[in-house]
């Protein structure tokens, strides 16, 4: 196996376990997937760095009871990786349902 065929498969082990500590709510699993100099920004979390970017993971993990996630498409090669993920909350209004 060559070196970037060897960073491929751990980029994606590494995208694997991130989601899978998402799935379980294990921000402290999340954070540890990260480089400590992570940054992270999306439209609701523009421009999060380093602790910054895994406290939102801790106050998302805290909050988000009724989280349920399914993650597929997990690909990487030796610079960067991608996964297809898509989560539900379980409704908490009369008639129950999910809200994605």
């Amino acid at each position: 196996m060559s070196t970037s065929s060897e960073a491929a498969a751990a980029h994606e082990q590494l995208i694997e376990r991130f989601y899978a500590a998402f799935q379980k709510r294990d921000a402290a699993g999340m954070a540890a997937c990260y480089h400590p100099d992570v940054t992270f920004s999306d439209e609701a979390f523009p421009g999060l760095r380093g602790d910054r970017a895994r406290d939102m993971w801790r106050m998302l993990c805290e909050r988000g009871t009724d989280l349920e996630l399914t993650f597929s498409d997990v690909s990487a090669d030796a610079e960067r990786g991608s996964a297809h993920w898509r989560r539900a909350t379980r409704s908490r209004r009369p008639g129950g349902g999910c809200t994605t």
